[in-house]
C-alpha cells in the first residue's frame, strides 16, 4: 500500500494478489464525498513489478522498526506498507522524498496514475 497526502486529505491505494483471478488494485480517497472505496483488477504483471520495487534492497534502508512510536507525515515522506495477508509479516517504509532513490519516485508515479493524480 501506498498512503499519501492531497488537498489536506489522505489517499491509500492497496494492491491485492488474492487467488482466484487477477490482482486487485484498491483505492480509498477521503477527498472523495463521500468518502469512498473503489477496486479493479490489474494485470499480474503489472502487481509483480509493484511487489518487486516494494521488497528492493533500495527500500531495505528505509523500514521502519515495528512500534516506532513516532507519527508519519505524508507531506514530506513515500510511505509504503508491505505484508503477506491475512498472518505474514508487515512492514513499513517511510523514505523522505528529498533523500528517495530515483526508483522511488518512479514508482510512486506509477501508483498514483492508478488514481489519475
Amino acid at each position: 500500500m501506498y498512503s499519501y497526502q492531497r488537498d489536506g486529505q489522505v489517499v491509500h491505494i492497496a494492491f491485492f494478489d488474492l487467488p482466484p483471478g487477477l490482482p486487485v488494485c484498491h483505492i480509498e480517497d477521503a477527498r472523495e464525498l463521500p468518502k469512498s472505496a473503489r477496486d479493479f483488477e490489474i494485470s499480474k504483471l503489472e502487481f509483480d513489478h509493484i511487489w518487486s520495487a516494494l521488497t528492493s534492497s533500495e527500500l531495505k534502508q528505509f523500514e521502519r522498526k515495528q512500534g516506532s512510536s513516532s507519527e508519519i507525515e505524508t507531506l514530506n515522506y513515500y510511505v509504503f506498507t508491505t505484508a503477506y495477508l491475512p498472518d505474514g509479516e508487515k512492514k513499513m517504509f517511510v523514505v523522505p522524498k528529498d533523500r528517495a532513490p530515483k526508483s522511488v519516485g518512479e514508482l510512486v508515479r506509477e501508483i498514483r496514475a492508478y488514481n489519475r493524480d
